[in-house]
């Protein structure tokens, strides 16, 4: 549990990607590799709600709702899975320091790239261009789309509700990408419970998607 909340506090995609190896490894992970990525992905959401607060308090305000839902939704699921994998004996994963400089460096070039792509997506071909970019980046990182979109509905680049959709769609593309990893390098049971923790953890995101396409 420590580490899927460690996890989501700093990366909760370097979790997934280094613990579906572990399950591959020893497939008896698989349950407990399962609870640490859908934890991860839960708590990620609390950082990204300190986030934006620092930049926007008002987008904050607008993604309060769906956020809190997302959050819940994917912890019901998660404590199920955890209470079947507590049962097991697994063999501990070994781990690696999550806030290595090179990450760090790596994050910075993403987010200057993502800032200029988000700007001219919104100049060139609007809305749509801005989530298209928030899709694609979202894949990789959602720190970066997230800040840059926060930092452009502050200055008044983007609206407060285009930024919202924005990110979300940013964060419902990182729990895709997160799945097709597991998917490709863990087991099929860890991919299995990783699928129902986070296909209710974006509920909440895709309802709210289907009020606005």
């Amino acid at each position: 549990l420590f580490l899927g909340v460690l996890g989501g506090l700093l990366t909760s995609t370097e979790k997934t990607l280094s613990f579906g190896r572990h399950a591959k490894k020893a497939p008896e992970f698989s349950l407990t590799g399962a609870v640490i990525v859908s934890l991860a992905s839960a708590v990620m959401l609390i950082r990204m709600a300190f986030l934006i607060s620092i930049i926007h308090v008002d987008l904050l305000a607008e993604l309060a709702v769906p956020m809190a839902g997302m959050f819940i939704c994917g912890l019901v699921p998660t404590y199920f899975v955890w209470r079947k994998s507590s049962m097991l004996e697994v063999p501990p994963p070994n781990t690696r320091n999550p806030a290595e400089l090179k990450q760090a460096l790596v994050f910075g070039l993403l987010y200057a790239i993502i800032l200029l792509a988000v700007s001219a997506g919104n100049d060139f071909f609007g809305n749509k261009g801005v989530y298209l970019v928030s899709l694609a980046s979202g894949f990789f990182d959602v720190d970066a789309i997230t800040l840059s979109n926060a930092h452009m509905a502050e200055t008044g680049v983007l609206a407060v509700s285009q930024a919202g959709i924005s990110v979300l769609i940013a964060m419902v593309a990182n729990l895709c990408f997160k799945l097709v990893l597991v998917g490709l390098i863990g087991t099929w049971q860890m991919f299995r419970w990783a699928m129902l923790c986070f296909v209710c953890l974006a509920l909440p995101a895709l309802l709210l998607f289907g009020k606005y396409f």
